[in-house]
């Protein structure tokens, strides 16, 4: 009992403690509206950006349209080139074949192989023995333009 009459009290201060700021105090710079206007510059670069991404669409579709165009004016060409350079490749291959197997008299030059006179002829197909499907396999640019699709 002596020792706790030794002891002081804690009390406060003379006169009390200071104010205590218990509420939220977000500044001058809140109340002036910058979050509103840190929305709208955002929302107006953004819409910007929108607007500029529709545009270079717009002339990146055009560009394409107009160079589909270009393509189907000059594809006849390109075909008909392409058409001369597998006649010239394939006339080149049948004089080949003409000298390799000179020394065969069953050879018949230009024939197919896989469908030819000499082997038993499929009964679901008949015989084939015209050279249309010799052109068509050595003719390649009607088939890149035939798979080739423009997305305009």
């Amino acid at each position: 009992m002596v020792a706790a009459s030794r002891l002081k009290q804690e009390l406060p201060p003379k006169g009390g403690y200071k104010p205590f700021e218990w509420r939220r105090n977000l500044g001058s710079w809140a109340k002036s509206g910058w979050g509103w206007k840190a929305l709208g510059t955002v929302a107006a670069i953004h819409f910007f950006g929108l607007y500029h991404i529709k545009k270079q669409s717009l002339l990146v579709r055009e560009y394409t349209r107009e160079e589909h165009e270009a393509f189907q004016a000059i594809s006849p060409l390109l075909m008909a080139e392409d058409n001369r350079r597998t006649l010239r490749n394939l006339v080149e291959n049948r004089e080949t074949e003409r000298q390799l197997f000179a020394d065969d008299p069953d050879w018949i030059v230009g024939e197919s192989t896989y469908f030819s006179r000499r082997w038993p002829v499929n009964c679901f197909q008949g015989p084939r023995l015209s050279y249309e499907h010799e052109f068509e396999q050595q003719s390649s640019l009607s088939k890149r333009y035939n798979a080739f699709t423009f997305n305009v």
